[in-house]
């Protein structure tokens, strides 16, 4: 695992996931993903304000803090882990340290175990105006970003920005047409046009030709109105989310990797890496057939005569709402089975939910079965749950590795052009070297075949060509 060095509080565009992902250079499915949704408090003596100019010809929502006589305000965003140095940050803005203890979580994951939190501040601070407006393809993605905690997480964050001005273009790609390339645009343009509650400025948005208007006037001798400089109101929020998660799932496979699991639960993006201890009596093996798939996917069984349980490391995420009975639809022909907080031990600096007021739930499988001629383990698959590992380092990688059992000869490399398996997998190397040397007992790496020289599994050898 990574050692922490840092906790960066964003209260701006930062907080959408994909767009952080990107702008770090992080590659996907990286345990920068994993974030705290928090609320500064009003003692901390800061404001959000539209009012930051670190690239572009444009303003960004930004945090500062407050002028002489200016009453501060609450101000929600999320907590995000720095692995190196946080200075190497201070060449995008100033970063200015805020005691922990005015932050208060929001959501099912406590504060981080650190004394500092550092916040950004531009090294320009400057109001809206004509030529540097809101742009709202920047507002589109700082708003996604805090929807991924929910509405109400969004409403606040809208009604505690303040700085909203006239100088607003709307140069989203076919803004006439959103619907083309921003699937959300109607609950977006909602959203805006009722927050936030005080100084709400959505109806002086513009087309780009139409706010064209402004340096014609100017053109024709007109003076431009200036934004004037924003002042805080003193807004504070209370309360946390509106749903509160009291439901989690232990994964132990492809549900490792985050992208896997965004598809199965969008709500599940952030996830603690753990170990489940042997002393509950169970161990990860090869032994989960899959109809529709014709495959063996990886489950957990009691141990056999002779074995011992195992350790089993993975991650555990929370549910979306309180109703496991979609979870357990989805997990057909899987058993769930309740795990006591005691037997889980957290495996980095992110800490585990309220074991008093949540419940965490494993899927077994009915009917276990070891991989099979019709039933292989698929290099595709493996390939997941891997990748999966990796977001928490190589030596969690080797541990799953070392902790599954049940491999045999029937394993299919299925990646596609599986002969050339870096133009679609590029981190195929890494991932055939771990599977190389892990499990250090009963590797069966040596076993895996292409899909034409699995076939030697069905022929029939005392069969004619006329047969």
């Amino acid at each position: 695992m990574r050692e922490l060095k840092d906790i960066l509080f964003c209260v701006d565009i930062f907080v959408h996931t994909k767009y952080r992902v990107a702008q770090w250079t992080l590659t996907p499915g990286t345990e920068e993903h994993f974030s705290i949704p928090v609320r500064l408090s009003q003692k901390a003596g800061y404001v959000r304000d539209w009012c930051g100019r670190p690239a572009g010809l444009q303003t960004l929502v930004s945090a500062r803090r407050v002028e002489q006589g200016e009453p501060p305000q609450t101000i929600n965003g999320v907590l995000l882990a720095i692995y190196d140095d946080a200075a190497e940050l201070q060449r995008l803005a100033k970063l200015n340290k805020i005691s922990i203890g005015l932050f208060e979580p929001l959501g099912w994951q406590p504060l981080p175990d650190v004394r500092f939190v550092y916040i950004f501040t531009p090294f320009k601070l400057e109001p809206v105006n004509v030529h540097f407006p809101i742009l709202q393809s920047s507002l589109d993605t700082c708003l996604k970003g805090f929807l991924e905690y929910g509405q109400d997480f969004a409403v606040e964050f809208l009604d505690t920005t303040i700085g909203w001005s006239k100088f607003w273009i709307n140069e989203r790609n076919i803004p006439r047409r959103p619907w083309i390339h921003e699937e959300q645009y109607k609950l977006l343009d909602d959203l805006l046009a009722e927050y936030p509650r005080q100084s709400n400025t959505f109806s002086e948005r513009r087309l780009a030709s139409e706010y064209a208007e402004h340096f014609v006037k100017a053109a024709w001798g007109a003076a431009i109105d200036q934004q004037k400089p924003s002042i805080s109101q003193g807004t504070v929020c209370t309360g946390g989310l509106r749903k509160k998660d009291t439901q989690f799932v232990f994964g132990y496979g492809s549900l490792i990797n985050s992208i896997s699991r965004y598809q199965t639960n969008p709500k599940s993006k952030d996830a603690v890496p753990v170990q489940v201890s042997a002393d509950f009596g169970f161990l990860r093996a090869w032994n989960f057939h899959g109809g529709f798939s014709k495959l063996t996917a990886l489950g957990v069984r009691r141990p056999l005569e002779g074995e011992s349980a195992h350790d089993i490391n993975g991650v555990v995420y929370p549910v979306d709402g309180t109703d496991m009975a979609a979870v357990d639809e989805r997990e057909d022909g899987y058993n769930r089975v309740e795990i006591p907080w005691a037997y889980v031990r957290q495996l980095s600096w992110k800490s585990l939910p309220d074991p008093a007021a949540c419940t965490l739930w494993m899927y077994v499988p009915d009917d276990p079965e070891p991989p099979t001629g019709a039933y292989p383990v698929l290099q595709t698959y493996l390939d997941v749950c891997i990748t999966g590992c990796l977001e928490f380092g190589e030596d969690f990688a080797e541990a799953f590795l070392e902790s599954t059992f049940d491999w045999n000869r029937f394993w299919i490399d299925d990646r596609v052009m599986a002969r050339r398996p870096w133009i679609h997998c590029p981190n195929h190397r890494e991932i055939d070297e771990l599977l190389s040397s892990f499990p250090s007992k009963g590797n069966a790496f040596h076993h895996r075949k292409l899909a034409e020289e699995y076939a030697v599994n069905f022929v029939n050898l005392g069969a004619t060509h006329s047969e």
